[in-house]
This record gives C-alpha cells, sequence and structure tokens, in this order.
C-alpha cells in the first residue's frame, strides 16, 4: 500500500479528493442551512461570503463616506431563506446570469457573484479521479555505454 502514494499526483489526487469533499459537505448543508461570513477587506469595504441553496454568493460592498472598520470577521448560521427570489429581483442590475454563474450589483452592493457547488465540485471530483486512477509512468533504464578498453 505504501507504493501507491508513491509520487506527487497520488498526493495531490487525495488533496484533490478531500476537497472535494469538503464543497460536497458545503453543498448539502446548504440546502437547509444558510451561513455567511463577514469581514473588511479595507477601512472602506465589507466583504460577504453566504452559502445557500447550493451556491456560493460572494458580495462587495464599499461605502467611502462612511468607514467600517470591524475588528475580526463575524459568522452568522440560520434557517435557509428561499433564493429563487433573488434571482428574480427586479432591482438586481445584472450584468452576467447564465446557468453557470450569475453577476451583478444592487445599489452600493457593487459587485457579487452567484456560483454553483457543483461548477466547483464537478471538475475537482474529475481532476481527483484523473491523478488517483492514472497509472504513473515508469522510469525505463537507460542503457549506459561503456567504452572499449583499447
Amino acid at each position: 500500500m505504501g507504493g501507491f502514494f508513491k509520487g506527487w499526483r497520488r498526493k495531490a489526487g487525495c488533496v484533490t479528493l478531500v476537497m472535494t469533499l469538503a464543497f460536497m459537505g458545503g453543498l448539502i448543508r446548504s440546502l437547509s442551512i444558510t451561513e455567511e461570513v463577514n469581514f473588511a477587506s479595507s477601512p472602506y469595504s465589507i466583504e460577504v461570503i453566504r452559502s445557500q441553496d447550493g451556491h456560493i454568493i460572494w458580495v462587495s460592498h464599499s461605502d467611502l463616506a462612511s468607514p467600517y472598520v470591524p475588528r475580526f470577521p463575524q459568522w452568522f448560521s440560520g434557517e435557509f431563506h428561499e433564493l429563487h427570489t433573488f434571482f428574480v429581483d427586479p432591482e438586481i442590475a445584472w450584468r452576467t446570469r447564465s446557468w453557470l454563474f450569475a453577476a451583478g450589483s444592487l445599489g452600493q452592493w457593487t459587485i457579487f457573484w452567484v456560483i454553483p457547488y457543483w461548477l466547483i465540485v464537478l471538475p475537482l471530483t474529475l481532476l481527483s479521479a484523473y491523478l488517483l486512477l492514472v497509472k504513473p509512468q515508469v522510469a525505463k533504464p537507460q542503457k549506459t555505454v561503456e567504452p572499449d578498453g583499447a
């Protein structure tokens, strides 16, 4: 079994598999619970990362008029609320909106991205399967040519 983890491919495959499982856990949890992390990226900017309804939502809010400096990041967890109303809100100015991801703005909430978990989980699954299942190449020994002793 120790020979299985020889080389960088199998080790990287295990790391990507663990990342895949973590994102899959986030996907399953987001279907029943909404979680959110808020932190300040500058004195005038607040970043919000939310996990909800099978999506990761990243929002950036900038207000140069009133500085906001929290001492440390804040985390919230609560009951699930429908995200579908978020997608059909007429006040949101969507720059891009497709089945892959969405990007838009709402008033002072200048930037936000909506990315489905499966868009992260599927490529990580395929990458980890490739790294774990493809047989490593065996180095062929090179023939050494010995000089004639003439």
